[in-house]
């Protein structure tokens, strides 16, 4: 009993660690821009793809998110298997940004390498759009929680400060209180960022 008690609040201590960071990493990431954050989507995605193998991590979540990483890696692949290869190769082998999903399973965030103009690659934008419609439509219920479309748009478009809107949707995407569980952090800020630069039109209905 005594171990379960000093595990539960391990993992207290660390969700309220990783807000704090979620916070400072928002405000990296808010303003560089659709494109960017597209291209840096495909990083995180495959990123947290390498470390959900690395520690054969298995739940419903980590079978969803690998439906949508599957489905975006042969997307198209012959196309990109010819024009955008690095697709398929390594992130390192890419010269691309690594481990952050690593690095976030331990309340670390620094996405500073996703800003920067080298990530911007035809293979890296257009995946990132397939995954985030696929994967935005996968977890559609999860990003509405008990909203409706209209209500969750308007809690992050129409206030001053949508701040602690975003950083409650990420925390709920990346379900906080499982162990090792921040490391979704980054991958989901990407997503929920992005659902408000397209207007959310990835959760319409005739998407």
């Amino acid at each position: 009993m005594e171990v379960i008690f000093t595990s539960l609040k391990f993992v207290k201590r660390m969700e309220i660690k990783c807000k704090e960071e979620l916070k400072k990493l928002f405000q990296q990431t808010q303003n560089i821009g659709t494109e960017k954050l597209l291209c840096g989507l495909t990083i995180l995605v495959k990123d947290a793809a390498d470390f959900i193998n690395a520690t054969a991590l298995q739940n419903d979540a980590t079978e969803v998110f690998r439906y949508a990483y599957l489905d975006m890696m042969n997307h198209d692949r012959y196309y990109w298997s010819l024009f955008g290869p690095d697709l398929y190769r390594e992130l390192s082998d890419a010269q691309m940004p690594s481990g952050m999903a690593r690095n976030a399973a331990i309340c670390k965030f620094n996405l500073d390498e996703l800003r920067e103009a080298k990530i911007i690659q035809e293979w890296t934008r257009a995946p990132g759009w397939h995954f985030f419609k696929l994967h935005t439509q996968q977890i559609k219920n999860n990003i509405l929680g008990k909203l409706t479309l209209e209500k969750l748009k308007a809690s992050i478009c129409e206030v001053e400060d949508p701040t602690e809107a975003y950083l409650e949707l990420v925390e709920r995407l990346a379900n906080p209180g499982q162990l090792g569980s921040c490391f979704w952090y980054p991958l989901m800020l990407y997503i929920v960022i992005l659902l408000k630069e397209t207007d959310f039109i990835t959760l319409q209905e005739n998407n």
